[in-house]
């Protein structure tokens, strides 16, 4: 059972999500790209199709009480595919437990760019800074197609057309708590990735900083249970629900868009290769499906450039191709 300060959801987003801040702050949209045919591709011929999907225990479906009743252990992994869906979090909250919720606080969104050019330095240490996830804009504006890094706004809008809710698996609305970098692209250490087209040389004008791999939300629940509720895009409908239960005060998921394997229990790492970009790695490009000004031709990705010295830098973490990235902050659509 939660207590009467309800409990804490945990949400680490990995894979092709990509994060729009709200215009003057307070929620943030996830906007995760349908690429479940990205196999079938011609022009990109060779990649791996990625699946969206919310990533849970098999214990956050019953209440703690009901677990040891039946003597149910919290063990076990569920997979709940993301289908052209519209995806809200709700609390339940009693009217008399009801509390008014911190908006989205987004973490380093303002912050100085000065220190990611001391990181690129080795004169910082990563802190999970918003601006640590990879920019599109800046990696756009750098190869003189600005504007790369501005969202389409018509998706964001209260339901989309076919064309457009195909190209979304999901969209997440997040409108409180805390938004920040949990962990970042390395091989022995922080890598620093350099941003320029997949048959291009490098430039020294490319953009480059530390990328991000996965991004986490801490999201208060004041109630018993958490729902995560799914709606057409389309058409605005209802579909599907997933209601968890805390375990030890909290809730904790990942919502993914990877390839297969990363949905095994103990995935395996993948190693960044230096200096030389891999056919894989234009899956990045799926961002720019999302953008307004989209890049003639084939839009900046990232590769990975050089290793930052860290006092532990462990093994691979994750490989660019699959990382979340970040669009400019934008305004709330109109609804008539």
């Amino acid at each position: 059972m939660s207590t009467d300060k309800g409990f804490e959801l945990i949400i680490d987003f990995t894979g092709l999500c990509a994060f729009v801040p709200r215009r003057g702050g307070g929620k943030v949209w996830v906007l995760l790209v349908d690429e479940g045919r990205a196999d079938r591709e011609r022009e990109r011929g060779g990649l791996r199709a990625h699946h969206a999907a919310v990533h849970f225990d098999l214990g956050y479906l019953l209440e703690a009480c009901e677990r040891e009743t039946k003597g149910i252990p919290a063990q076990g992994q569920g997979i709940w595919y993301l289908k052209n869906y519209d995806l809200s979090i709700v609390g339940s909250a009693r009217e008399e437990d009801a509390m008014e919720a911190p908006r989205m606080d987004v973490y380093g969104l303002d912050r100085e760019e000065d220190e990611e050019v001391l990181m690129l330095r080795g004169g910082a240490t990563p802190d999970g800074s918003f601006v640590h996830i990879a920019s599109l804009e800046k990696a756009c504006s750098a190869q003189k197609c600005q504007g790369g890094g501005e969202l389409d706004r018509r998706f964001l809008a209260p339901t989309l057309d076919e064309d457009l809710s195909r190209t979304l698996a999901a969209r997440i609305n997040l409108d409180r708590g805390v938004l920040q970098v949990h962990n970042y692209g390395q091989d022995q250490g922080i890598v620093v990735w350099r941003f320029r087209s997949f048959n291009t040389r490098e430039r020294r004008r490319d953009h480059r900083q530390v990328v991000a791999s996965s991004v986490r939300a801490t999201i208060p629940v004041t109630g018993d249970y958490v729902s995560l509720c799914a709606k057409s895009l389309e058409s605005g409908d209802p579909v599907e629900r997933l209601d968890l239960f805390p375990t030890d005060g909290r809730v904790v998921i990942a919502i993914k868009n990877e390839e297969s394997d990363q949905f095994l229990k103990d995935p395996k790492p993948i190693a960044p290769s230096f200096k030389k970009p891999r056919r894989q790695d234009r899956l990045f490009e799926s961002f720019y499906k999302l953008s307004a000004n989209p890049p003639r031709g084939k839009g900046p990705i990232p590769v990975a450039d050089y290793a930052l010295p860290v006092d532990d830098p462990g093994g691979a973490d994750s490989s660019p191709p699959c990382s979340p990235a970040r669009f400019q902050p934008t305004r709330e659509p109109r609804v008539d």
